[in-house]
């Protein structure tokens, strides 16, 4: 309240509120990935009330988003504002920050159907050859569905076969043989592998999909984190820990425009152990650069390589860069 002892609501309170209204008459039925660090809690209505979908970023830096939500679908922020969805493929768009915001109207079954389409083992070895998955589909409705799931052409993960047939009972759940052919290092972490399903029965619906495979190196958690020194230089440390039952040997290095050429620095790591590398970038203004470097962890002992995008901010520029003790 106010000094005259008038009702003032707050920030937080208009917030509240809104979420309240958003949870009142509905049930949450499941969680759906968006993109690396942005997902989805799906909100089915009781009858009365509509579905919707209570977005979440778990990071700072925005992002463009999309998502088959279904045709009514609209975006509410925390204080109650409406703002339309973009149109974008076929899918509705936005950008996510960390405030959580809300689509109404969306569909639950559509939101269902994205959710069960899913790469079964969920990990994939950044190793350069064929590797075997099944892709999980499911039908979340009391009627039966058919068409095909045809998937995009990827830089460096081909799925084979790229068309698959679709021929669900009601509330059926399947799994597809495929294979995915890596053929190049991958980005370390989520991976969006995109499709187009089309349905012929019921209705004849177009509706862009994708399921996510987690990249890495089998057995092994790689942390890599880029922080600033208090003398200028920004330090960049590569952590590896060893899940596995069995020794592994790692090379690490920074790559980048303007960056001079290292030696590649080798990391030991026992099983159940955590070992790491730091490396110290010197800053020179005079010189220009992409302001992107990516830190790479190769196998020595077998095929696998990936690689983390660091991006620099807009005022740093490169020079060398010196290995320091782990």
């Amino acid at each position: 309240s106010d000094a005259r002892d008038r009702m003032r609501p707050t920030r937080d309170f208009i917030a509240h509120h809104t979420l309240l209204h958003t949870l009142r008459d509905r049930r949450c039925t499941g969680m759906i990935r968006i993109a690396p660090t942005t997902e989805g809690w799906v909100l089915e209505g009781d009858g009365d009330r509509s579905d919707a979908l209570l977005v979440h970023r778990r990071d700072d830096t925005p992002d463009t988003n999309s998502l088959s939500v279904g045709d009514d679908a609209y975006r509410v922020d925390l204080n109650g504002n409406a703002w339309q969805l973009d149109t974008r493929d076929g899918s509705r768009g936005w950008t996510s920050t960390t405030t959580p915001f809300i689509i109404e109207a969306a569909s639950a079954p559509l939101l269902h159907l994205q959710k069960e389409l899913q790469l079964q083992p969920a990990m994939l070895p950044a190793r350069p050859r064929r590797h075997a998955h099944r892709i999980q589909m499911a039908n979340p409705t009391s009627t039966p569905i058919r068409g095909t799931l045809r998937f995009a052409d990827d830089e460096r993960i081909t799925i084979d076969p790229p068309l698959l047939q679709i021929d669900l009972g009601p509330d059926e759940r399947r799994l597809l043989e495929v294979d995915l052919l890596v053929t190049g290092p991958l980005p370390l972490g989520p991976h969006a592998i995109d499709a187009m399903l089309d349905l012929q029965h019921p209705t004849l619906h177009r509706i862009p999909v994708r399921c996510w495979a987690d990249v890495g190196l089998p057995d092994l958690e790689i942390d890599v984190t880029s922080t600033p020194t208090p003398a200028g230089p920004l330090e960049v440390t590569i952590t590896i820990h060893n899940h596995g039952d069995t020794a592994r040997l790692l090379e690490t290095r920074l790559a980048g425009t303007d960056i001079g050429t290292l030696p590649d620095q080798r990391i030991a790591v026992g099983p159940g152990e955590t070992s790491g590398h730091r490396f110290l970038l010197h800053i020179d203004p005079a010189m220009e650069t992409d302001h992107t470097l990516h830190a790479q962890i190769a196998e020595v002992q077998s095929s696998g390589r990936v690689q983390v995008a660091i991006t620099l901010p807009e005022t740093t520029t490169l020079a060398t860069v010196d290995p320091l003790a782990p």
